[in-house]
């Protein structure tokens, strides 16, 4: 007998892992960089970059990113040495590519002055071939984002747009400790969108304390008058033990998971009413967008950015903490900024972790992406492993969250929102006593 949807959030709605990747990152293991140069031989044609800028000028208490706090920002002069220094050590090893996508993640990538902008960008523009078609993304803190930095970055190509807003109420943000105005967040959009064409994403957050029906609908009416091509709506994690700073929300009451679910359902709902489009679990987006597009016709992909349209198989990573794979190898720079810089600075690629996968690996990772992509997958290639993923799948089609025709595993619709526990079904490397469904 099919479940409620309070029963599911208690028995589906943990903690299984996003699939950002398969294997995912948590099974890394000690990787050196000969692992990485042997790989960058048999790069694709085409690639994409990301580049990661590590610092924040302010702590945001409930940030699980990998961040260091600084208030100088002239060290970001010195963070881009590194990263040019970096690139300049995959150089000889891997020839001349296109750039197909370039993204500039956080941290804070405005932290970075107008001229440390600039010289990142030739620097990796001297590298790659880049055209027209060649996107150029980056992240953005609104609180924070000067106004010649907008000219600065629309004029070195830049085009899309993804700004930190999580939540707009006045209450919840002193909270978090993440204080903004909905005046200058609209500012801020049209500034950009007066020079040029330019797609914006804005990042919202459910589940923060003292967060309501009513503070959520006050934030979605200043968004939803910004219209952004997409909107990312993530249900908050709480780690305390790994990101210290949570620990400060506790005081004020976190919403438990049936709250949490409730409040992410109402967000669907109202951006649903204003003609958004679902694109996997968490990614919304206005139908002629590129990535909705891409959620039609069944080309959707998924990669350590989230959901995307961008097929590039290889993905190459630059400055700490920053994670890529190129063909079947996955690594990870040194987390911190300090061991990345001094591998950097002694000529050494700067990696710390990361894995080969293999057959299996490949095959389980084709079949999760299917689910996390397009909601369906096939039982027909698991050859010995059918027995296991089908034993797993009973509870799941007994609970009314996949149905199976055949060799055809489809997430229903009640389903859907807890397709990363369809996925980890499939997957053969967790260990399912940490991620066991609540009987």
């Amino acid at each position: 007998m099919s479940l409620s949807r309070a029963q599911r959030v208690a028995r589906y709605g943990g903690r299984a892992p996003r699939y950002t990747s398969y294997p995912t990152a948590n099974h890394f293991h000690d990787l050196g960089p000969e692992a990485v140069v042997d790989a960058l031989s048999r790069l694709e044609p085409s690639v994409s970059v990301y580049a990661h800028v590590p610092y924040c000028t302010k702590l945001c208490w409930y940030c699980g990113c990998n961040t260091t706090i600084r208030r100088d920002r002239s060290i970001g002069e010195s963070l881009v040495d590194g990263l040019l220094a970096e690139l300049q050590l995959l150089v000889p090893h891997m020839g001349r590519h296109r750039m197909g996508q370039l993204a500039l993640g956080g941290g804070t990538p405005n932290f970075l002055t107008d001229e440390s902008l600039r010289r990142l960008m030739a620097g990796i523009e001297e590298v790659f071939d880049v055209d027209d078609a060649t996107v150029r993304s980056i992240e953005l803190d609104p609180r924070t984002v000067e106004p010649t930095q907008l000219t600065t970055l629309t004029e070195l190509g830049f085009r899309r747009f993804s700004l930190g807003v999580q939540t707009l109420d006045p209450e919840v943000q002193q909270v978090v400790n993440r204080p903004l105005g909905a005046k200058r967040l609209w500012n801020i959009a049209h500034s950009l969108r007066s020079r040029g064409p330019t797609s914006l994403n804005l990042d919202l957050m459910v589940g923060l304390p003292r967060q309501t029906r009513q503070t959520l609908d006050g934030t979605l009416r200043s968004v939803l008058a910004i219209r952004p091509e997409r909107l990312a709506v993530f249900q908050y994690a709480h780690m305390p033990s790994m990101r210290p700073a949570q620990k400060l929300l506790e005081r004020h009451g976190l919403p438990g998971p049936e709250d949490r679910d409730e409040l992410f359902q109402h967000v669907v709902e109202r951006l649903s009413e204003a003609g958004y489009e679902r694109v996997g679990f968490d990614h919304f987006a206005l139908p002629d967008d590129p990535i909705a597009v891409a959620a039609r016709h069944g080309k959707l992909e998924r990669n350590f950015q989230g959901f995307t349209e961008d097929d590039s198989r290889d993905l190459l990573a630059l400055g700490p903490s920053a994670i890529g794979r190129v063909g079947r190898l996955f690594y990870q720079n040194h987390r911190d900024v300090t061991p990345w810089r001094e591998a950097v600075d002694a000529g050494v690629l700067p990696v710390a972790r990361g894995l080969l996968s293999t057959d299996e690996d490949e095959l389980l990772g084709s079949l999760i992406k299917d689910l996390m992509c397009r909601a369906e997958t096939t039982l027909e290639p698991l050859g010995p492993l059918r027995a296991d993923v089908e034993e797993r799948l009973t509870p799941l089609v007994r609970d009314g969250l996949v149905a199976i025709e055949g060799d055809r595993v489809t997430v229903t619709d009640d389903g859907f929102d807890f397709v990363r526990a369809v996925a980890a079904v499939f997957d053969a490397r967790l260990d399912r006593r940490a991620h066991a469904p609540v009987a």
